[in-house]
């Protein structure tokens, strides 16, 4: 049975065999893995929900993750959150360790099962209403005549409520 590393023994077993350059995000690879990892490739791939994943010793991370790893020698504590929202830009800059409720915020599109097209906005009869989450709770925020007064509404009350999601639609 394989010995478990510690953080900082993992770290520099990643740094054997992965680049990383923070300004860019990109991974690639130092050193031939198997088949498909070759010295100088790209490391990773892209999975549907929009993640990079990088597969290192039989196991799946997060590219976000480990480049919070690579720069800070630890961990995140929380979620890691893309600032600007593209989960594939894994620039450090872009990143940042939040709790999963501050992640939350700082969405930007709606939800794929929203018939508005807009975020925090939904149908109701002939009008259309506006609501927030706030500590686990919604907030009705009211009802407008169109979903883009609507949506104007969600974005007043997110600036107020969650100050701390990085930007406003």
């Amino acid at each position: 049975m394989k010995r478990e590393l510690s953080v900082s023994e993992f770290r520099e077993e990643l740094m054997r065999h992965l680049r990383y350059e923070p300004t860019s995000g990109k991974f690639t690879w130092l050193t031939n893995r198997h088949n498909h990892v070759r010295v100088g490739r790209v490391a990773g791939s892209l999975r549907k929900i929009g993640y990079l994943v990088i597969n290192f010793d039989r196991r799946h991370y997060y590219a976000h993750r480990l480049a919070w790893l690579f720069c800070k020698g630890v961990w995140p504590a929380g979620s890691i959150d893309h600032i600007d929202g593209n989960k594939a830009n894994n620039a450090i800059d872009n990143l940042r360790d939040v709790r999963h409720q501050v992640n939350m915020h700082n969405t930007h599109r709606a939800n794929r099962n929203n018939t508005s097209g807009y975020q925090g906005v939904s149908a109701k009869r002939d009008r259309w209403r506006a609501i927030i989450g706030l500590n686990g709770k919604q907030i009705a925020l009211g009802s407008f005549d169109t979903p883009q007064q609507a949506h104007e509404a969600y974005l007043r009350a997110k600036k107020q409520f969650h100050p701390e999601a990085k930007t406003h639609e």
